[in-house]
């Protein structure tokens, strides 16, 4: 495999990363602002996208994909996988960022209010439609776009994402909001630019 085909998978895979976190934070989103009749915002980050789907997709398509003929054991292996991916994230939001992103305690069948026998058994079938029906879909898109545009979105995705994930996780460790730091900053530098802005045409004008 020669280099520029190597990073034109490289690019595939996190651009599959990018269409399946922003889909899944999508369908959470819509899905619980509909139940509470106002809007809730899902998800780690400021941005909208919820990693947790994108990683979950990329290991079941790709762990799964030698099993794609039997069905059943791409059902089981998807809610093995989902499952304890689900778990792992619930103990590291928990224990060291101190953030409960969902809390299961109120179903049946829940271990530890981090995963419960509902959601393990809709992670299977969500699989199921994204490896027979959306992932080759999503492949034959992205297999269009040229290398030239993969890098560009990419380079802009990774830096807008890490740049967001390192604000995320500073404002967890500290107890703040996210949002509400991002907004506090912007408003603070729009105020102080505006400031000098009118100090400008101030001395401009004597």
């Amino acid at each position: 495999m020669n280099i520029s085909k190597y990073f034109a998978r490289v690019y595939d895979v996190f651009l599959y990363f990018i269409i399946y976190s922003f889909f899944g934070w999508l369908m959470e989103t819509v899905y619980l602002s509909v139940y509470h009749w106002h809007f809730v915002k899902r998800g780690f980050l400021i941005s909208p996208f919820c990693g947790i789907y994108g990683v979950g997709t990329l290991l079941v398509v790709f762990i799964l994909d030698k099993l794609k003929s039997y069905p059943f054991l791409v059902f089981f292996g998807s809610v093995f996988i989902t499952t304890v991916l689900e778990f792992i994230t619930g103990v590291l939001l928990q224990k060291v960022l101190n953030r409960e992103l969902w809390n299961y305690s109120g179903d049946s069948l829940n271990f530890l209010g981090i995963i419960c026998l509902r959601n393990t058994l809709i992670w299977g079938i969500m699989s199921l439609i994204a490896v027979y029906s959306i992932h080759p879909v999503v492949v034959n898109k992205i297999r269009l776009l040229s290398l030239r545009t993969k890098t560009l979105i990419s380079n802009i995705c990774f830096v807008w994402i890490s740049a967001d994930l390192c604000i995320s996780i500073f404002t967890s460790l500290h107890g703040i909001n996210n949002i509400q730091w991002v907004s506090g900053l912007v408003f603070h530098k729009l105020k102080y630019i505006g400031n000098i802005t009118v100090k400008v045409v101030y001395f401009m004008h004597r």
